[in-house]
This record gives C-alpha cells, sequence and structure tokens, in this order.
C-alpha cells in the first residue's frame, strides 16, 4: 500500500517536473524573474523545507525490477533532503547570489542557467514518469 503511493507521487512529481523543465525552455528569462521574486521573498527559508518534505518520500522509493531506477530516485531524495537544511539555514546567502547573478552577467548566460536547469529536470522527470511503467 506504501509503496503503491510512493510509485504515484514519483510519478505524479515527474509529470511536473517534466511539465516545468519544458516551461523553462520556452521562457527562460521570465522563469529567472520568477526565480529572483521568490528568493528575494521573505518566505523562501520554506523552500529548504518543501525540498526535504518532497525528497523524502523519494528515499523510500522501492522498484523491485531496476536497480538503476531505484538507486537513482533514492539518491535525487538524499539530494533534495540534504539540499533544504541548507537553504534552511542560509536563505540570505543564496539571495546574495542570485542579486550578483542579476546584476554581473547578461540575458544570454541567464537563458544558458536556465536552460541547463530544465536540461536536468526534465530527464529526472522523464526517469520518474519511466519508472511507472518498469
Amino acid at each position: 500500500m506504501l509503496y503503491q503511493i510512493i510509485n504515484q507521487y514519483v510519478f505524479t512529481l515527474g509529470i511536473i517536473l517534466t511539465g516545468f523543465g519544458i516551461i523553462e525552455l520556452i521562457i527562460p528569462l521570465r522563469i529567472f524573474h520568477l526565480w529572483q521574486r521568490w528568493v528575494s521573498h521573505k518566505l523562501f527559508y520554506l523552500n529548504g523545507l518543501l525540498l526535504i518534505l518532497f525528497g523524502f518520500p523519494l528515499t523510500l522509493y522501492k522498484n523491485l525490477f531496476n536497480a538503476f531506477i531505484d538507486k537513482s530516485i533514492f539518491g535525487i531524495g538524499v539530494i533534495a533532503v540534504l539540499v533544504g537544511p541548507f537553504i534552511l539555514l542560509y536563505p540570505e546567502k543564496i539571495r546574495v547570489i542570485f542579486q550578483k547573478i542579476s546584476e554581473e552577467i547578461e540575458n544570454r548566460a541567464v537563458r544558458r542557467i536556465i536552460y541547463l536547469d530544465a536540461l536536468i529536470r526534465i530527464p529526472v522527470g522523464l526517469l520518474f514518469i519511466y519508472s511507472n511503467f518498469s
């Protein structure tokens, strides 16, 4: 029962990640400005808590038929859970990084950063979706 819920969670998260990745490819500058606004918001530190909460179920995922998928999703969950406390503890440092990026680099480089994020997010999302069918 628990594994069915986690499988459905991973599948749904895969659809969401893939969708967001596609949106990032279509409108990268708007997405960067959206991230910039979110990072500067006073509740940004909650992003760390969300990473922990959304990443933890990934560490419980089990795929009995494909060890690569099993370990990959577990690893992604561990990364999310470990990055979360950093954001919780140091949101101001991330704000400074975003501020410097927006001041020092041109739109072309910002697009590349968002494209890189999308090119990571989309395969992860597709892996999550594929895991439901393997």
